[in-house]
């Protein structure tokens, strides 16, 4: 399952500002569904794209951890 989060965060990295916006509009919908420990995690991620990169990388050493 790394893979396919790996492959989607590479695709929505230029996507950033753009969902960082969504992000603030569905808010409190993604804090029903996910609970409020979540949502702010979600909002710090999409707040830059090298947030997005960091976590990627973490996914990356994870993968080869596991494997």
């Amino acid at each position: 399952m790394v893979e396919p989060a790996i492959f989607f965060l590479e695709l929505s990295k230029p996507l950033v500002g753009c969902m960082r916006e969504l992000y603030g509009m569905s808010e409190p919908l993604l804090r029903t569904l996910f609970g409020a420990s979540a949502s702010p995690a979600l909002g710090t991620m999409l707040s830059s794209a090298e947030h997005v990169e960091r976590l990627i990388v973490m996914l990356e050493s994870e993968r080869v951890s596991t494997s």
